[in-house]
């Protein structure tokens, strides 16, 4: 998938599908519900050009949101630039730890520290492209 911002959209859409073939939902609500996620795939891909952000910095603009309702694309631009001056944390433990190391600075602030680790994890979860 090319875009990082619709792996969750995908993800629930898998289970929707599980939850559908092990008759949890009728059709109907099965329908309803995909259409819901189409609609707000269609309304990401809508804010993510508005705000003028790739799709990397998109996905971290929605991943940050979440936790701090206030940030901006500009924190998520910030953001991205740390992933991109290491690019290979996945593989590199020390690339890694510096990356998350310059993460939790920059997201404390932003997040608070209850939130900060959890808000880094999924980060690094996240597939870039």
């Amino acid at each position: 998938m090319s875009q990082p911002f619709l792996l969750s959209i995908g993800d629930r859409a898998e289970k929707l599908a599980e939850a559908y073939e092990d008759r949890q939902l009728t059709t109907q609500q099965a329908l309803l519900e995909f259409e819901k996620l189409a609609r707000e795939a269609t309304e990401a891909d809508a804010e993510r050009q508005r705000l003028g952000l790739d799709e990397n910095t998109f996905a971290i603009y929605k991943t940050v949101a979440v936790a701090s309702p206030g940030s901006d694309g500009v924190e998520a631009e910030a953001l991205n630039a740390l992933f991109e001056k290491l690019p290979d944390f996945r593989w590199n433990k020390d690339q890694e730890r510096k990356l998350r190391t310059e993460l939790y600075k920059a997201l404390r602030p932003l997040v608070g520290t209850e939130k900060m680790i959890e808000v880094v994890n999924q980060l690094l979860r996240l597939q870039r492209v």
